[in-house]
Protein backbone atom coordinates (compact mmCIF):
# COMPACT_ATOMS: atom_id res chain seq x y z
CA UNK A 1 0.00 0.00 0.00
CA UNK A 2 1.30 3.33 -0.59
CA UNK A 3 2.40 5.89 1.70
CA UNK A 4 0.20 8.66 2.20
CA UNK A 5 1.27 12.01 2.29
CA UNK A 6 -0.13 15.37 4.93
CA UNK A 7 -0.48 18.01 2.38
CA UNK A 8 0.78 20.56 5.40
CA UNK A 9 4.26 18.78 4.87
CA UNK A 10 4.31 19.46 1.40
CA UNK A 11 1.78 22.44 0.31
CA UNK A 12 5.06 25.26 0.78
CA UNK A 13 7.28 23.27 -1.07
CA UNK A 14 5.03 23.04 -3.74
CA UNK A 15 4.20 26.46 -4.16
CA UNK A 16 7.39 27.95 -3.33
CA UNK A 17 9.31 25.04 -6.37
CA UNK A 18 6.11 26.80 -8.65
CA UNK A 19 5.92 30.21 -7.59
CA UNK A 20 8.46 31.39 -9.43
CA UNK A 21 7.64 30.08 -12.97
CA UNK A 22 6.10 32.85 -15.50
CA UNK A 23 3.59 30.29 -17.23
CA UNK A 24 1.91 28.91 -13.80
CA UNK A 25 -0.13 30.85 -12.18
CA UNK A 26 -0.78 29.26 -8.72
CA UNK A 27 -2.67 30.52 -5.60
CA UNK A 28 -2.58 28.32 -1.91
CA UNK A 29 -6.16 27.98 -2.35
CA UNK A 30 -6.16 26.02 -5.46
CA UNK A 31 -4.56 23.34 -3.52
CA UNK A 32 -7.44 20.84 -2.89
CA UNK A 33 -7.50 18.92 0.27
CA UNK A 34 -8.96 15.54 0.91
CA UNK A 35 -9.28 15.75 5.07
CA UNK A 36 -6.32 17.14 5.06
CA UNK A 37 -4.35 14.49 2.77
CA UNK A 38 -1.94 14.85 -0.02
CA UNK A 39 -4.11 13.51 -3.26
CA UNK A 40 -3.15 13.32 -6.50
CA UNK A 41 -4.86 15.63 -7.84
CA UNK A 42 -2.17 18.04 -6.04
CA UNK A 43 -0.49 17.39 -8.85
CA UNK A 44 -3.23 18.49 -10.98
CA UNK A 45 -0.45 21.13 -13.33
CA UNK A 46 1.48 18.05 -14.45
CA UNK A 47 -0.09 16.51 -17.59
CA UNK A 48 -1.53 12.91 -17.57
CA UNK A 49 1.42 10.73 -18.60
CA UNK A 50 3.36 12.72 -16.25
CA UNK A 51 1.19 12.17 -13.56
CA UNK A 52 1.76 8.69 -14.52
CA UNK A 53 5.37 8.57 -14.34
CA UNK A 54 5.80 10.53 -10.67
CA UNK A 55 3.08 7.69 -9.50
CA UNK A 56 5.17 4.78 -11.02
CA UNK A 57 8.60 6.70 -9.63
CA UNK A 58 7.07 6.75 -5.95
CA UNK A 59 6.04 3.38 -6.09
CA UNK A 60 9.82 2.08 -7.09
CA UNK A 61 11.36 3.94 -4.73
CA UNK A 62 8.79 2.85 -2.25
CA UNK A 63 10.84 -0.77 -2.14
CA UNK A 64 14.09 1.15 -0.91
CA UNK A 65 16.95 3.82 -1.67
CA UNK A 66 17.34 3.70 -5.90
CA UNK A 67 19.89 5.66 -7.68
CA UNK A 68 18.76 8.26 -10.61
CA UNK A 69 19.99 5.81 -13.06
CA UNK A 70 17.64 3.14 -11.97
CA UNK A 71 14.92 5.11 -11.68
CA UNK A 72 15.14 6.35 -15.24
CA UNK A 73 15.85 2.39 -16.87
CA UNK A 74 12.50 1.53 -14.49
CA UNK A 75 10.41 3.83 -15.85
CA UNK A 76 11.99 3.51 -19.37
CA UNK A 77 11.16 -0.52 -18.84
CA UNK A 78 7.66 0.85 -17.96
CA UNK A 79 8.00 2.93 -21.55
CA UNK A 80 6.78 6.33 -20.30
CA UNK A 81 8.03 9.10 -22.58
CA UNK A 82 11.42 10.77 -21.92
CA UNK A 83 9.63 14.16 -21.05
CA UNK A 84 7.59 12.12 -18.37
CA UNK A 85 10.74 10.36 -17.33
CA UNK A 86 12.39 13.60 -17.11
CA UNK A 87 9.56 14.99 -14.98
CA UNK A 88 9.08 11.85 -12.22
CA UNK A 89 13.21 12.17 -11.70
CA UNK A 90 12.81 16.66 -10.89
CA UNK A 91 9.39 15.56 -8.80
CA UNK A 92 11.52 12.76 -6.84
CA UNK A 93 14.63 15.05 -7.01
CA UNK A 94 13.24 18.36 -5.46
CA UNK A 95 11.89 16.11 -2.59
CA UNK A 96 15.45 14.17 -2.12
CA UNK A 97 13.63 10.74 -2.94
CA UNK A 98 16.66 9.92 -4.93
CA UNK A 99 20.25 11.38 -4.24
CA UNK A 100 22.98 9.69 -6.15
CA UNK A 101 25.62 11.09 -4.01
CA UNK A 102 24.16 10.25 -0.50
CA UNK A 103 23.74 6.82 -2.04
CA UNK A 104 27.10 6.36 -3.20
CA UNK A 105 28.18 7.30 0.35
CA UNK A 106 26.49 4.98 2.09
CA UNK A 107 27.03 2.29 -0.27
CA UNK A 108 30.94 2.61 0.38
CA UNK A 109 30.39 2.77 4.25
CA UNK A 110 28.38 -0.68 4.36
CA UNK A 111 30.78 -2.36 1.93
CA UNK A 112 34.48 -0.85 2.12
CA UNK A 113 35.73 -3.32 4.71
CA UNK A 114 34.02 -6.29 3.08
CA UNK A 115 34.93 -5.41 -0.79
CA UNK A 116 37.87 -3.83 -2.99
CA UNK A 117 37.57 -0.54 -4.12
CA UNK A 118 37.77 -1.89 -7.64
CA UNK A 119 34.43 -3.99 -6.63
CA UNK A 120 32.76 -0.92 -5.12
CA UNK A 121 33.57 1.14 -8.31
CA UNK A 122 32.10 -1.71 -10.51
CA UNK A 123 29.06 -2.11 -8.60
CA UNK A 124 28.27 1.42 -8.52
CA UNK A 125 29.00 1.73 -11.95
CA UNK A 126 26.38 -1.01 -12.61
CA UNK A 127 23.85 1.00 -10.37
CA UNK A 128 24.55 4.12 -12.89
CA UNK A 129 26.48 6.24 -10.47
CA UNK A 130 28.78 8.70 -12.10
CA UNK A 131 32.34 8.74 -12.09
CA UNK A 132 32.98 11.74 -10.42
CA UNK A 133 31.40 10.93 -7.47
CA UNK A 134 32.61 7.66 -7.61
CA UNK A 135 36.24 8.97 -7.50
CA UNK A 136 35.66 11.47 -4.83
CA UNK A 137 35.13 8.53 -2.77
CA UNK A 138 38.16 6.84 -3.34
CA UNK A 139 40.53 10.39 -2.44
CA UNK A 140 42.62 8.40 0.51
CA UNK A 141 45.06 6.46 -1.50
CA UNK A 142 46.27 4.27 1.15
CA UNK A 143 42.50 3.22 1.86
CA UNK A 144 42.75 0.05 -0.50
CA UNK A 145 45.94 -1.28 1.26
CA UNK A 146 44.11 -1.07 4.41
CA UNK A 147 41.58 -3.09 3.70
CA UNK A 148 44.26 -5.43 1.95
CA UNK A 149 46.04 -5.30 5.43
CA UNK A 150 42.45 -5.93 6.99
CA UNK A 151 41.69 -8.90 5.07
CA UNK A 152 45.15 -10.51 5.14
CA UNK A 153 44.87 -10.47 9.48
CA UNK A 154 41.74 -12.00 9.28
CA UNK A 155 43.48 -14.73 6.93
CA UNK A 156 46.34 -15.25 8.70
CA UNK A 157 44.85 -15.99 12.02
CA UNK A 158 44.36 -18.87 11.57
CA UNK A 159 47.95 -19.51 11.37
CA UNK A 160 50.74 -18.87 14.12
CA UNK A 161 53.03 -15.96 14.24
CA UNK A 162 55.87 -18.12 13.60
CA UNK A 163 54.34 -19.98 11.03
CA UNK A 164 56.55 -20.14 7.70
CA UNK A 165 54.85 -20.10 4.38
CA UNK A 166 55.48 -22.24 1.32
CA UNK A 167 55.49 -20.24 -1.75
CA UNK A 168 52.55 -22.67 -2.85
CA UNK A 169 50.57 -21.00 0.08
CA UNK A 170 51.71 -17.69 -0.60
CA UNK A 171 50.54 -17.91 -3.52
CA UNK A 172 47.10 -18.81 -3.16
CA UNK A 173 46.89 -16.15 -0.33
CA UNK A 174 47.68 -14.00 -2.77
CA UNK A 175 45.08 -15.13 -4.76
CA UNK A 176 42.63 -14.72 -2.71
CA UNK A 177 43.29 -11.49 -1.84
CA UNK A 178 43.10 -10.53 -6.27
CA UNK A 179 39.83 -12.64 -6.13
CA UNK A 180 38.49 -10.09 -3.77
CA UNK A 181 39.07 -7.33 -6.58
CA UNK A 182 42.49 -5.68 -4.97
CA UNK A 183 45.04 -4.62 -7.01
CA UNK A 184 48.32 -6.72 -7.01
CA UNK A 185 50.64 -4.19 -6.57
CA UNK A 186 48.55 -3.15 -3.60
CA UNK A 187 48.43 -7.03 -2.50
CA UNK A 188 52.13 -7.13 -3.12
CA UNK A 189 53.01 -3.86 -1.03
CA UNK A 190 51.24 -5.28 2.13
CA UNK A 191 52.07 -9.32 1.78
CA UNK A 192 55.79 -9.18 1.37
CA UNK A 193 57.33 -12.64 0.47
Amino acid sequence: MPKEFRIEDFKDEIIKSYEDDEDFDFSEEEVEEDDGRFSITDLSFYEKEDKEAIIAAMRYLNYGDKTEGQLVKNLEKKEFKEESILAAVEYVKHFHYIDDERYAKHFYELHKDKKSQMRIRQDLLKRFIPEDIISSLFEDSDSEENAVKKDLDKILKKYDDDYEFSYEEKQKIMAKLYRKGYKSESIRKVFKF
